[in-house]
């Protein structure tokens, strides 16, 4: 059941409300309604005027008695154009909050159809550049949060429904509307745009391959999907709901039984309030009406906003979604595409400044590039920028993006390829070739990349890089230990004393090497760290062993070999280095996609482009400099307007340096220094800091870090 008012304007702009044929109210002058602003400035004072058009205590009566308290509005052109939906009522209430309230579209809703599993598809857009490929770097649409409370309503209703979000383009979008029964939600900018050709047009604003500026038009999101795949469509975004081209009303006209726009500006805070509500109650069996209702009522401390949302239906549209029960699939409602990162490779969320890298990035990739090598200074940005980069387009390959990081440091080739076995072909395929040698790992690994269409993403790759020059310096100059006899035995007595604190260390030593393990008889009972010592030396020696154990010490304590054998750790450490650099050459050299970030440069790969150019990764610039700055500065956000001024002053200061930033705020909320003293005394802290050859970010870091 529903109550059914028509809205019919007279060619003198009289408006008039029927219901079966019944006046309710008019001729109320169509002029004298309150428009939009009014509306949202004052709600529940101007909604009075819209009430009493609809027919005041008449429609209250009948709204009362019906059994479904819906109301549905049948509106000719001219009344189309109202708010309706901030009609209020006595007592500070919207009457779309008290009662269900959709427009009516005059045409029946298609058929349910034969059932089958729902399919809830979601894009969200956000372009990183505008129509001219400038960055947009002011306020960003907080899609992951509208997703991620989505996916949580989803989970908790119980329904057998498979959920997925797909690429932020127009072909992803034309794919994913092939089969249903589907619900449609898009979140993204809308906007009404005037043409010579079509008049009013709504764009809804999506995004190219490289996150570019592609808008897409109502009418070729109507023609999309093939009929009866669509229920119903969720506009989450602005002006989808207003003027001549009521994109929303246009996609009921054209077949689907139910959509939801929004006309005027919606809040992007809220969109994943309105979004989680209203499929909350649609999966937990309720009308569209109801549905959109409660969505209202969570709103309710807003009426500027809660009469935003239109509802539109066909005859019969806004009955309950044909859902069975069953558990629901929405694991793949995050970020499209697979994106395996390790922990040290981790974007910022959100990242700052860095859209037209993020765009430029993906737009070398577009071009044929497939070895880019970001470069820049230590803290500048580099990691942040392809953690960032493999997230946001990972979906632009079908395997995704495989993530590794030398962070660490050391360079350690067998672990490097036992990484790369895990990520290509899987932990049960990494644990069947870990017994094989070196040759049939990497033989392993190039023949699974050649099938393999993802992006490999190698982090701070100089450390493989520096080791290379520093094996290549000392060549000649200490290539190691020598052999038994020529070993220097205070040397070696010394390195054992550190590595190990007492005799248990070394017995275990000689138990889990092999090679070491005949030394295991001549150990006493009862000796001493010494005694155990010598004679395991006089064991090695005797028996040529001695690079064998210098090798098993090496492997267990590192850092204790480097500091006595120096020149032998470097040896080591360019041979790791070199058994990763020649894999990773073979790598690009068979045309998979690489991404490297490194301080150094080039890294010496086939068809290496370096990004972004001539000059390194510079820092931010202001604004979204300063935005980092009070992102982690608490004491900066309390303290408006100077903890504001004080933001923009240290990111021109810092030239963007993002570590510099960071690090100037935490020492800023330590401080008991005045925001305006902050930095009196920043001119002379860089001047000590600079050496010579040390690049410009270098030398703020370095300051940055001497306060901190």
């Amino acid at each position: 059941m529903s109550v059914e008012v028509t809205l019919h304007t007279d060619e003198a702009g009289q408006l008039f409300a029927l219901s079966g044929g019944r006046p309710l109210a008019g001729p109320t002058p169509l002029a004298a309604l309150p428009a939009l602003p009014a509306l949202q400035a004052g709600a529940y004072d101007e909604g009075r005027a819209l009430a009493a058009a609809l027919g005041g205590e008449k429609l209250l009566a009948l709204l009362d008695d019906d059994p479904d308290r819906l109301l549905l509005l049948a509106c000719d052109a001219e009344a189309e154009a109202v708010p309706w939906e901030f009609a209020a009522l006595p007592g500070r209430q919207l009457l779309a909050c008290r009662y269900g309230l959709l427009r009516l579209v005059d045409r029946d809703a298609p058929p349910p159809g034969n059932g089958g599993e729902l399919q809830f598809v979601a894009l969200a857009a956000d372009p990183l550049v505008d129509g001219q490929g400038q960055p947009r770097e002011g306020y960003r649409l907080k899609l992951e949060d509208e997703l991620r409370a989505i996916r949580r309503a989803l989970q908790e209703g119980g329904k057998a429904l498979r959920g997925f979000r797909i690429a932020p383009t127009q072909d992803a979008l034309l794919k994913a509307l092939e089969r249903g029964p589907a619900v449609l939600h898009l979140a993204c900018h809308g906007n009404v745009v005037v043409t010579s050709d079509a008049g009013e047009t709504a764009v809804l604003l999506l995004e190219d391959a490289d996150g570019g500026s592609d808008p897409l038009p109502g009418r070729d999101l109507m023609a999309m999907p093939s009929r009866g795949v669509l229920r119903l469509v969720l506009l989450s975004a602005c002006r989808t709901s207003e003027g001549q081209s009521n994109l929303a009303r246009a996609l009921v006209l054209d077949g689907i039984p139910a959509a939801i726009g929004m006309q005027g500006l919606f809040p992007d805070d809220l969109s994943d309030e309105l979004a989680a509500n209203v499929y909350r109650m649609l999966l937990g069996g309720h009308p569209l009406g109801e549905a959109l209702r409660r969505a209202r009522l969570a709103m309710r401390r807003r009426p500027d906003v809660a009469g935003l949302p239109v509802g539109y239906a066909a005859r019969g549209g806004w009955t309950p979604l044909p859902l069975a029960g069953g558990r629901p699939e929405v694991h793949r409602l995050g970020l499209p595409g697979a994106c395996s990162l390790p922990q040290e490779v981790q974007p910022p969320r959100p990242i700052l400044g860095r859209n037209g890298e993020l765009h430029a990035l993906a737009r070398l990739y577009s071009g044929g590039a497939k070895v880019v090598t970001v470069v820049g200074t230590g803290g500048v940005g580099k990691t942040a920028l392809a953690a960032a980069f493999a997230e946001r387009f990972a979906w632009r390959w079908a395997r995704g993006v495989l993530g590794l990081s030398f962070a660490g440091g050391e360079v350690d080739a067998a672990r490097f390829r036992g990484d790369l076995l895990r990520g290509l072909l899987g932990e049960q395929a990494a644990l069947g070739l870990a017994a094989a040698g070196p040759g049939a790992q990497a033989q392993a690994i190039l023949a699974a990349l050649r099938d393999w269409d993802g992006l490999l993403l190698l982090d701070n790759y100089e450390s493989v890089l520096q080791a290379l020059a520093a094996g290549a310096r000392d060549a000649g100059a200490e290539a190691g230990p020598p052999a038994a006899e020529g070993t220097d035995l205070a040397a070696m007595r010394a390195l054992l004393r550190a590595a190990f604190v007492d005799d248990r260390g070394l017995r275990r030593l000689c138990q889990e090497t092999p090679a070491l393990q005949g030394a295991l008889p001549a150990f006493g009972s009862g000796f001493s760290l010494d005694d155990a010592i010598d004679a395991l030396l006089a064991h090695c020696r005797t028996r040529a062993l001695v690079p064998e154990l210098l090798a098993a010490v090496r492997k267990a304590n590192p850092g204790q070999f480097a500091r006595h054998f120096p020149g032998a750790a470097r040896g080591a450490a360019a041979d790791e280095a070199a058994g990763v650099h020649r894999l990773v050459y073979q790598v690009a050299e068979g045309g998979a996609r690489l991404l490297l970030t490194s301080r150094e440069h080039p890294a010496g790969l086939p068809g290496e482009v370096v990004f972004p150019g001539r000059e390194p990764l510079p820092g931010l610039r202001t604004d979204p400099a300063a935005e980092l700055f009070l992102k982690h500065s608490t004491r900066a956000r309390k303290e408006e307007p100077a903890g504001r001024r004080l933001a923009a002053d240290i990111a021109r200061e810092t030239e963007g340096h993002p570590l510099a930033i960071a690090l100037l705020a935490g020492e800023y909320d330590r401080s008991p220094v005045a925001a305006e003293a902050f930095l009196a005394g920043w001119p002379d802290e860089l001047d000590a800091a600079r050496r010579e050859g040390l690049a410009g970010h270098h030398v703020t870091f370095a300051a940055a870090f001497n306060r901190s």
